[in-house]
């Protein structure tokens, strides 16, 4: 036997349920998601000020292995379009020598997105292995500081 649900059923776009009562220095419903993002990020800059993003050292380590990953792969793609780019036409015939020239061109074309790719890929991987490595050395400084306040 099915069960019975009971509710009214909103066919058009908005909340479906709207609670009866919200207390008062709660934002409405709707605005609710957008109230709890602000809220979030006001937190973050009450802890990371304007100084930008908080990554912890096995984060910036995978973001910088993701990043390799990905110019490894446009670096793959890149010497398969070798291929494209020495197209030959089957035949002498104008149709066979012009689709040739054309499948070069894109080739080529392809080769330079393909070479961006990398260089982009291979720059954010250099970004994120720096911001580890000033991460490390401010984590040891740090630790120095600590461990020579305790000595003195």
């Amino acid at each position: 036997m099915a069960r019975e649900i009971r509710g009214v059923a909103h066919p058009v776009g908005g909340a479906v349920y709207t609670p009866q009562s919200l207390p008062p220095s709660s934002p409405p419903s709707h605005d609710l998601l957008l109230h709890r993002a602000a809220r979030t990020d006001a937190a973050l800059d009450e802890v990371i000020g304007d100084e930008g993003f908080a990554f912890d050292t096995e984060t910036l380590q995978h973001l910088a292995d993701q990043w390799d990953d990905f110019a490894r792969r446009f670096g793959k793609a890149l010497r398969l379009a070798d291929d494209l780019t020495q197209a030959e036409g089957p035949g002498l015939d104008y149709a066979s020598v012009g689709h040739a020239e054309t499948l070069a061109a894109s080739g080529k074309a392809l080769k330079a997105a393909l070479d961006e790719r990398v260089r982009y890929c291979e720059d954010m991987r250099d970004r994120f292995l720096t911001a580890l490595g000033k991460y490390t050395a401010a984590e040891d400084e740090a630790e120095t500081t600590i461990d020579k306040g305790r000595f003195e």
